[in-house]
């Protein structure tokens, strides 16, 4: 492989405390040797402090699936940025297409979500992408433009890191599948524009672009070869055992 890839495990709400941690023991001994790869799992925030002390020593990172704006405060239900670094998540997802259909979050939110992460030098996977709708007016490109740019909005990205995911919400659990001409395209949009928002930064260097469009062992065959793209951001297939171990298999032998 030509370069590192990166892997995401978003489990989203597919697995419980325990199932967490037996299915976690379950893969571990097959990451053993992946050297083409960073793998980071993303589980329930009730599973973390323990997926923590699993993964301690291996080469698999913490991230976690979402984050408050605020570093404390009356804010029931919601986790703090201090929380998540005192537990030892290194990443965390920011700005999902299900959080942003389903609770309603804006671009102002995902902006402030993203400043206190990089305070605290953790690295937010930011997910962007246009929906079906917005795809068949032919609005990608304004789409992915508008949302790096307010999602992004008075960002300093020097001395950080920031993963895009590009989400295409059309082909998310829906049963349309992108091309990797499509993803490609799209890739470039956000390159392009990133490089406009951000004219003095070495984009390659500060951002890391994944692809996150409903993401499995075999349509990940077509995408492996996008130098376009550092990685994959997974959802629910990277809950289910077969399907992401034929993932990293797919990664070993590549």
């Amino acid at each position: 492989m030509s370069k590192e890839k990166i892997i995401i495990a978003n489990w989203k709400m597919n697995l419980s405390y325990q199932e967490s941690l037996k299915y976690l023991k379950s893969i571990s001994r097959f990451l053993i040797g992946l050297k083409n790869a960073i793998i980071i799992l993303c589980p329930s925030f009730v599973s973390l402090a323990d997926i923590a002390k699993e993964i301690r020593g291996r080469k698999i990172e913490l991230g976690a699936q979402d984050v408050f704006w605020l570093e404390e405060g009356a804010y029931t239900g919601e986790i703090s940025i201090r929380s998540l670094k005192e537990i030892g998540c290194k990443y965390v997802i920011i700005g999902h297409s299900e959080r942003r259909k389903y609770i309603n979050e804006t671009d102002q939110m995902v902006n402030q979500k993203i400043k206190i992460t990089l305070k605290h030098y953790i690295t937010p996977i930011l997910c962007i992408g246009e929906n079906e709708e917005q795809r068949k007016e032919n609005q990608t490109a304004k789409v992915l433009k508008d949302q790096l740019t307010e999602d992004l909005k008075q960002v300093d990205p020097a001395n950080r890191k920031i993963i895009i995911a590009y989400e295409p919400v059309w082909a998310v659990g829906t049963g349309h599948e992108a091309t990797a001409e499509q993803v490609n395209e799209a890739v470039l949009i956000i390159k392009s524009c990133l490089a406009k928002l951000f004219k003095n930064i070495d984009i390659d260097g500060h951002f890391k672009i994944l692809y996150g469009g409903s993401v499995n062992q075999e349509d990940i065959k077509e995408f492996l070869n996008l130098d376009s793209i550092d990685g994959f951001l997974i959802g629910s297939a990277s809950a289910d055992k077969r399907q992401f171990l034929g993932i990293i298999n797919r990664l070993k032998n590549f």
